[in-house]
């Protein structure tokens, strides 16, 4: 999760928190993230889906919510989540049709891969939205829960970044991950 925090005296406004799999875990999130792990697979084991299901969605959501953290330093996590998903899809694309193709029709022709490129574009953008509003329902109940202690934080980070008017911190001596 990223807070772009401006100072009271800057001439734009306060931006709001970009929300996605966060760079560090804490225990709420680890919960919060095994809770909805854990609410998918009760779901897909309801409508009787098969083992290779399960484990296609659960590597999905797993390299959609890494790439949110890991690529682009976590400032752009929409749209590392639609890279990823159009590099899932393409990949899950061409590995069935190398291990369940007849051997003639082996071959990927771009024509039939577009499709699957951009349907993975769309759903890795949708599934790092959710992945998104799961981390803001965690950072709201831990606001609900303790809210003393994020305002204390949010206080803090006002004092250390100054917004330059295109989302990035101006350089300050301490940065956001040495405040939590």
């Amino acid at each position: 999760m990223r807070h772009r925090i401006c100072e009271a005296g800057s001439q734009s406004a306060p931006a709001t928190p970009v929300y996605s799999f966060p760079r560090k875990l804490d225990l709420a999130s680890l919960f919060v993230f095994t809770t909805c792990y854990g609410i998918l697979f009760a779901m897909m084991s309801a409508f009787q889906f098969k083992a290779l299901s399960f484990a296609l969605a659960a590597g999905f959501l797993t390299c959609v919510g890494v790439s949110q953290a890991v690529l682009f330093g976590g400032k752009a996590p929409r749209l590392a989540s639609s890279i990823t998903g159009a590099f899932y899809y393409g990949a899950l694309f061409v590995v069935s049709r190398f291990l369940f193709g007849t051997p003639g029709n082996r071959l990927v022709d771009v024509s039939v891969i577009i499709p699957f490129l951009v349907f993975g574009l769309a759903f890795g953008y949708l599934s790092g939205t959710c992945i998104a509003g799961v981390f803001l329902i965690s950072d709201r109940l831990r606001l609900w829960r303790r809210p003393d202690v994020i305002e204390t934080k949010e206080k803090s980070l006002n004092e250390l970044f100054v917004d330059d008017g295109f989302g990035r911190p101006l350089k300050k001596e301490t940065s956001f991950d040495e405040v939590f």
